[in-house]
């Protein structure tokens, strides 16, 4: 009889547990359909606010809040209880618990409440065709973002303390949704932070904010880009622009006392204390030659300088690109996909410096017209991706003079501060033009970054090679002979060596907290490299000089701090093409 009871009861616990089983995978598929409709939806979602779709915005919301409540109760149930303190892998099945439970919090407090206080908006909205941004409809937007970033903050915390997965199948889209909701958390909390600095900065309640527009020329290059052979203004009232005059770098004649330190001067060349602004930015922090360059205006005009923004011709043809190309009072047409060539190299081989200087404020009236009058019809994905590409690529540039305003800003790593993070090291290869001419269009800079090798001491040491190179061929010579000024495009430099002889200083920049050492050159300098520190970095400089065809290339060692929690990577001055 016992043996009896003790099957029977082996019997029901089994079919019992069976039927558990066979439930808790049927409850386990339900939950994996619903988060695959989310991670769809999420998708769409994005694509609808960057569209401008925001009223299917607010349903696609809706229908994922809808699925993130159905997958927190499925799992909230009795079986899913049960599976949790499982041995080994219950823990993984806490995992998904606590996902569904995120992704419930997210989709109410988070999206669905942005998507309503986005209903309506989209860039046409917020842009009129005259040009003025409507500073309320951005308040608005602000507001909601600041509501709202508390709750991606908390979600991403709460994803990021779950750790791993022991079972892959959960694993790997555990560590995809740490990934989304980590960069989602930055761009809203950065959003959240810049977003109430808008009103201020497009001069609500009647306030006048002027910036000053530096036009960077890349072919004769600088540390942060090129040459400031144009400037202007660009004030602001209750979101309605004002575009000033744009001057040749003649304004800045007279000129006396410039605030550059003795240490800028000593290593970035004493023309600083005498063409402040042409030479400004061969210092490669450009919050330093931006202060400068407000210095100089100020000065100057009189007129307050509130930020400065600088762009190369490179960003220009990216935005003509965007909101249509322009005609030139000559008939020539800059668009997105010819405003770079011209206006780096073509313009020098028809045109007198005077006719280059009208028309580079004629481009740049007509650009600035057609982007106020065009930019609402713009895909706001493809706004935000060219913008995002112009700063990655050290091609936009924008400082604001407010030390708390600038503080904000700085996050979003478009104002071209030095690093001083030692955990992530980064290497400056900066270079200037030395020849006194347009012949930087023919430049070609590289620099190639070995495998680190980890020291004793905890420090990483990394082989790396930075190649200047001349490319002007014998064509291009006998081309260039047929211009109008040739020289004008060749510089007058006494120690070049030939007419395409190109000149260049560059400025090595070693990583925070580390170094730069055995350094070897093959190539022409006429003297070596010198040391300094600037900015509690390790810097060496020198001049380079190559014939047509010629490269210098320099080897050296990069050493990064024992704090250096990522590879080595390298920031380098944007070329003309």
């Amino acid at each position: 009889m016992t043996a009896l009871v003790v099957a029977v009861t082996l019997v029901a616990f089994v079919t019992l547990f069976g039927a558990g089983a066979f439930l808790f995978y049927r409850s386990a598929m339900n939950v994996k359909t619903q988060a695959a409709a989310m991670a769809s939806q999420a998708g769409t979602l994005q694509t609808q606010i960057l569209s401008g779709n925001t009223g299917d915005a607010q349903t696609t919301a809706s229908s994922m809040a809808a699925e993130a409540r159905s997958m927190q109760d499925e799992t909230s149930g009795f079986l899913w209880n049960l599976a949790s303190v499982l041995p080994v892998y219950g823990s993984d099945i806490s995992k998904v618990r606590s996902l569904a439970s995120t992704a419930n919090d997210l989709s109410e407090n988070a999206l669905v409440p942005l998507a309503s206080q986005l209903s309506g908006m989209s860039l046409s909205s917020v842009m009129g065709e005259d040009g003025t941004i409507d500073v309320a409809s951005l308040s608005n937007l602000a507001s909601a973002l600041t509501d709202v970033a508390p709750v991606v903050a908390r979600s991403a915390a709460t994803v990021d303390d779950l750790g791993s997965a022991q079972l892959e199948q959960i694993d790997t889209p555990l560590q995809e949704v740490k990934g989304k909701l980590d960069q989602l958390n930055v761009a809203v909390s950065g959003a959240a932070a810049v977003a109430p600095l808008l009103p201020s900065l497009l001069g609500a309640n009647g306030q006048t904010e002027t910036y000053l527009i530096v036009a960077q020329n890349s072919v004769e290059i600088r540390s942060t880009g090129g040459f400031p052979g144009s400037c202007g203004t660009l004030s602001v009232t209750d979101g309605r622009l004002s575009l000033g005059e744009f001057m040749p770098i003649s304004w800045q004649d007279g000129l006396e006392s410039p605030p550059v330190t003795a240490e800028e001067a000593s290593i970035f060349g004493e023309t600083l204390l005498e063409a402040v602004v042409g030479d400004a930015n061969t210092i490669p922090d450009f919050t330093r030659a931006a202060a400068i360059w407000q210095w100089a205006w100020q000065e100057q005009t009189g007129t307050t300088i509130n930020g400065v923004v600088a762009v190369d011709p490179v960003f220009l043809q990216q935005v003509l690109g965007l909101v249509g190309g322009i005609t030139m009072s000559d008939g020539s047409t800059l668009d997105g996909s010819n405003a770079a060539e011209v206006l780096s190299h073509g313009i020098y081989l028809t045109k007198t410096p005077a006719a280059q200087d009208a028309y580079f404020e004629e481009a740049a009236k007509k650009s600035f017209d057609k982007l106020t009058s065009s930019i609402g019809t713009v895909d706001l994905t493809s706004l935000v991706s060219t913008v995002q590409t112009a700063v990655q690529d050290h091609r936009l540039y924008i400082w604001l003079a407010d030390a708390d305003q600038q503080e904000v800003l700085s996050s979003f790593d478009c104002s071209g501060a030095l690093s001083s993070d030692e955990t992530a090291p980064e290497l400056g290869v900066y270079v200037t033009d030395g020849t006194g001419s347009k012949m930087d269009w023919y430049l070609d800079l590289n620099t190639q970054v070995g495998a680190g090798t980890r020291n004793t001491d905890g420090t990483t040491s990394y082989q790396v090679t930075t190649n200047v190179h001349n490319t002007l061929t014998d064509s291009e010579m006998t081309a260039l002979a047929q211009t109008v000024l040739p020289d004008y495009i060749y510089g007058v430099n006494p120690y070049k060596r030939s007419k395409g002889d190109m000149i260049t200083k560059i400025f090595l920049f070693a990583p925070a907290g580390g170094s730069i050492s055995n350094i070897q050159v093959s190539g022409y300098m006429s003297q070596g490299f010198s040391t300094s520190s600037y900015e509690n970095l390790q810097v060496l400089y020198g001049l380079t000089a190559d014939e047509p065809g010629e490269t210098t290339a320099i080897t050296y060692t990069v050493t990064t701090s024992a704090k250096a929690t990522s590879d080595l990577t390298v920031e380098s001055t944007p070329l003309a093409r």
